[in-house]
Formats: structure tokens, sequence, C-alpha cells
């Protein structure tokens, strides 16, 4: 990704948060307009939520254009069950994050216990 973004072979990019290294190294990557590529688990989309909400607005402007992060609404156990306290759309927005940390509760005894 690092190549094609040096050569400006792209206007958009969509790094992974929990492959780039967490939030400061997604931020490394470029100065370009970006959303968070969110994988399945729970920790994931609430890093992701919060590196949509961290980016500096791009291209700046006085009216930020709208960012549409990835937000799987299928079944999943790593999201659902592993992790509570995931934010959830409301009428089809997902709610800023307030405060430091991601605000969410991994829920690994329940899954020892089964």
């Amino acid at each position: 990704m690092n190549r094609l973004i040096r050569r400006r072979c792209v206007d958009m990019v969509q790094p992974g948060c929990t492959i780039t290294g967490g939030l400061s190294e997604f931020h490394k990557i470029a100065n370009i307009r970006c959303t968070p590529h969110i994988r399945d688990s729970g920790v994931a989309l609430a890093t992701g939520i919060h590196a949509v909400f961290s980016r500096p607005y791009y291209p700046p402007a006085p009216e930020p254009a709208t960012v549409y992060p990835e937000y799987k609404r299928t079944g999943n156990i790593f999201r659902e069950e592993l992790a509570a306290g995931i934010p959830q759309l409301e009428n089809g927005l997902l709610p800023k994050p307030e405060g430091p940390g991601l605000h969410i509760e991994i829920c690994v005894l329940k899954w020892v216990l089964k």
C-alpha cells in the first residue's frame, strides 16, 4: 500500500486498524482520504469507529465530507459475544465515542467457562 500512496496511484485507502499496528500506525499510513477496513471482531469494530472519528478532515473543508466506515450487520459471535458495549447504529449513524479507550468489555471468562 505504501508504494501506491507514494506514487500517488490512489485517491483513497482502506487500511485495517488491527492489521496496521493500531491507531497510531493507522494514522501514519497516509495523508489522503482514508476509512478503516473493519474486520469481524468487536475489538476491530470499536477500534475502527475510533479511527474514523480521530482522523483529521480530508480534504480540509468548512463542511467535512461524510465518511462511510464498514459496518457489517450479519451475525458474528466474535462481534456479538466476545465483546460487550459495541456501538450500535442509531438512525443509520454511528455515535461518536466520548473520552479515551474503546468503551467495550471483553467477555473472555464467558468463553473460558463454556
